[in-house]
């Protein structure tokens, strides 16, 4: 007879030549199939096959899986969802039914939103430490600046402050207390304000603008001023106990002085006494006494 040939799926292919064995058949009569040598081979046949579907239906299943070899590393590119906020997308993300899914989170742009980035801040990296220079508003007024700043779209800003100052404002600064260091104790010299009067200045004076100045007092000189002082009395120390001798006015006048006499100017000056001489004057005295 004829080999048998049963195609049974192995693998999803392949092909299985089972053989027929002649039937002995009963004694005196013909031939036929052998169960027993049709039935092994189709049992062999039949259970290899379903176990080789079996495992075929596995990998099909395994090879189907949409998330299978599925890694999620890329995700969108960030995009600003309003003026000031941009949504950022982080990795690595989740598969779910074969679409990768990522987290993400909103961000406030301090300089606000534009092109999918934050604006980049313009005082990003500025310092400001360098004020500019102290200024005369007016002739008494001074404005002077914070040593630091802050910075605002870019630029710096610097608080500013003015000073009233008392001795006046000049090339950016007040300037100062003329009188500082200025001791007024160099009066002017005495003088004469006029021939009777003597000027003088006291001896302790007072600053202002970086000038000193001295109080005057005038004393009238009883005897006179002369080179910035009241002259001294002119009869102080004079004595006047010395009068002139007694003289003869005439034959029979005598003339004596007083004394002590009075000073007057520096000079003395004595009284005179007339006196008749009966008998006549001469010599300074008169004749017979």
């Amino acid at each position: 007879m004829r080999p048998l040939t049963f195609c049974l799926l192995v693998a999803l292919s392949g092909c299985v030549e089972v053989a027929a064995e002649p039937d002995a058949g009963p004694l005196g009569g013909g031939t036929g199939t052998h169960d027993a040598g049709t039935n092994p081979g189709l049992d062999a046949g039949g259970d290899g096959g379903a176990d080789a579907g079996s495992d075929v239906d596995a990998g099909v299943d395994a090879g189907t899986e949409p998330c299978a070899g599925v890694t999620c590393v890329s995700p969108p590119a960030s995009h600003c969802v309003d003026s000031q906020r941009l949504e950022v997308f982080t990795a690595p993300g989740v598969c779910a039914q074969g679409q990768c899914q990522y987290a993400s989170q909103l961000q406030t742009c301090a300089s606000g939103c534009a092109n999918d980035a934050c604006v980049n801040n313009p005082c990003q990296g500025v310092t400001c430490a360098m004020p500019p220079p102290n200024v005369c508003d007016d002739a008494t007024t001074l404005r002077s600046f914070a040593p630091a700043g802050t910075c605002t779209a870019g630029s710096c800003q610097y608080q500013a402050t003015t000073t009233t100052c008392q001795f006046g404002c000049a090339a950016g600064q007040c300037v100062n207390d003329p009188c500082a260091g200025i001791t007024c104790a160099t009066p002017p010299a005495s003088f004469c304000a006029s021939a009777t009067t003597l000027r003088t200045h006291a001896a302790a004076g007072t600053c202002a603008a970086g000038a000193c100045t001295y109080a005057p007092s005038d004393t009238t000189c009883a005897f006179g001023c002369v080179n910035g002082a009241c002259a001294n009395d002119p009869c102080q120390g004079v004595s006047c106990t010395t009068p002139p001798a007694r003289a003869c006015l005439d034959t029979t006048t005598l003339r004596t002085w007083n004394s002590p006499g009075a000073c007057a100017s520096g000079s003395c000056a004595y009284t005179p006494t007339d006196t008749t001489c009966p008998f006549g004057c001469a010599s300074g005295a008169c004749l017979g006494d």
